[in-house]
């Protein structure tokens, strides 16, 4: 019933446009010039027509409505299986990320691990190192020891453990020179009872690219089985390495 009601008065709509408009004005027209009035079988016979005209009119609108809504619904429905395809493929592409995500920190995993036995490996080279130092005519030595290669740019750069020896106990600062480009990843220490002890306030600092002045300041002392060692990077050997204490 409300359907009717808003097709009956959509025809109403459009019969008293009709009617106020081109009809009125041809009514008064005919009226003007044949000086007299039109009769009222006249005027229900051009109104019946009309009549006839805005249902035909309404009827129209509301197929034009239905063809609208019915284009809008299919739309409608394309989106939605437009935007669920974009949430499966969404959700595929997330879990194969995590696959991946899982299999590069496993990867990560093991990469740690091996760094980790082969640091070990390092520490107790260095210690075997320092208790081993002959009596030599040098009193101190730079023993450069490669640990690993690493892409940092070009050319490609090579991990040292730099180990400095010496054949008695003296004050662990002095100039560092090589006779190729060094450049420092960490900063110089002491082992101490035979474990790695980083930071505190131990400079290198670089005199040029060949030439450092370094210093150790931490707990330890400077001996034959107790060297001093850091980490640097190189394109390539970077000896012969001498140390002149200050």
């Amino acid at each position: 019933m409300q359907n009717l009601g808003l097709f009956l008065g959509n025809v109403l709509a459009h019969w008293v446009a009709l009617m106020s408009g081109l009809v009125s004005f041809c009514f008064a027209l005919w009226q003007y010039s044949k000086g007299k009035e039109i009769s009222a079988k006249a005027f229900w016979v051009v109104a019946s027509v009309f009549l006839f005209i805005a249902v035909n009119l309404a009827w129209q609108d509301e197929h034009r409505n239905s063809l609208t809504l019915i284009s809008e619904k299919a739309s409608a429905v394309g989106l939605t299986n437009s935007c669920l395809q974009q949430a499966r493929v969404q959700e595929a592409f997330s879990k194969g990320l995590q696959i991946s995500n899982q299999s590069l920190q496993n990867s990560l995993n093991q990469a740690q691990d091996s760094f980790g036995k082969q640091q070990n490996a390092v520490n107790s080279c260095v210690v075997s190192l320092g208790k081993m130092n002959p009596i030599l005519t040098t009193k101190q030595t730079v023993i450069p020891i490669q640990i690993e290669g690493v892409n940092t740019g070009a050319p490609r750069k090579i991990v040292f453990e730099m180990i400095i020896l010496t054949n008695r106990t003296i004050d662990p600062t002095g100039i560092l020179e090589c006779a190729s480009p060094l450049q420092p990843g960490t900063l110089p220490s002491l082992t101490v009872h035979g474990n790695m002890r980083f930071g505190g306030i131990s400079t290198i600092t670089p005199v040029n690219d060949r030439t450092f002045d370094l210093r150790v300041n931490m707990d330890g002392t400077w001996t034959p089985d107790n060297p001093i060692h850091f980490t640097a990077l190189a394109a390539g050997e970077p000896g012969p390495c001498t140390f002149k204490p200050k």
